[in-house]
């Protein structure tokens, strides 16, 4: 919770000091100066990308393990996802 505040804390001040629309790709683009403003732009739009992906996909798998430890544990050969036919 500790660093949930502080990361908060830290957006907070670089939304005030660049209140530019565009998000963290701006941002970084802008705190890099004019000589590195493409490239970190660019390597914060695939970190980001592939931050995303990362979470959707390990969502998606707790999610399946989840039901699938659920049904195990439950111990019946019906399948709740399709109302148990």
């Amino acid at each position: 919770m500790v660093f949930m505040f502080i990361t908060a804390f830290v957006l907070a001040e670089i939304c005030s000091a660049l209140p530019l629309s565009g998000s963290i790709y701006i941002w970084a683009a802008e705190s890099a100066g004019p000589k590195y403003a493409r490239f970190f732009g660019f390597l914060v739009a695939w970190w980001a990308t592939t931050a995303w992906m990362t979470f959707t996909a390990g969502n998606c798998q707790v999610n399946y393990s989840g039901r699938w430890i659920a049904l195990v544990l439950r111990g019946s050969k019906k399948c709740f996802l399709t109302n148990g036919e």
